[in-house]
């Protein structure tokens, strides 16, 4: 059976377009179902640094990306560990 869900790039509310360059992330994670999708939402969506940020729940690594200027490596994880959830940086 597919699966119903797949979650699409969300833009942070009042995000302006400006010359700087985002910094982007990409992850692979533990995140697997619609509810694990709906628990991280809630963690990115609240956080204003954040940009852009997507799972690609079609892809084996579940590849989490996040776009953002202010955001360290470490926060994301910790962001990430908060909401219960695993990621590993994936390399370039």
């Amino acid at each position: 059976m597919t699966q119903p869900f797949y979650n699409p790039t969300y833009d942070a509310p009042g995000t302006v377009l400006n010359t700087n360059t985002n910094d982007v992330f990409v992850f692979k994670t533990n995140i697997a179902t619609a509810d694990d999708l709906n628990k991280i939402t809630l963690v990115m969506s609240e956080e204003y640094r954040i940009k852009k940020w997507s799972v690609d729940m079609h892809d084996i690594d579940k590849v989490l990306r996040i776009e953002s200027q202010q955001l360290k490596l470490s926060e994301i994880l910790e962001l990430t560990r908060l909401a219960g959830y695993w990621c590993e940086e994936l390399p370039d």
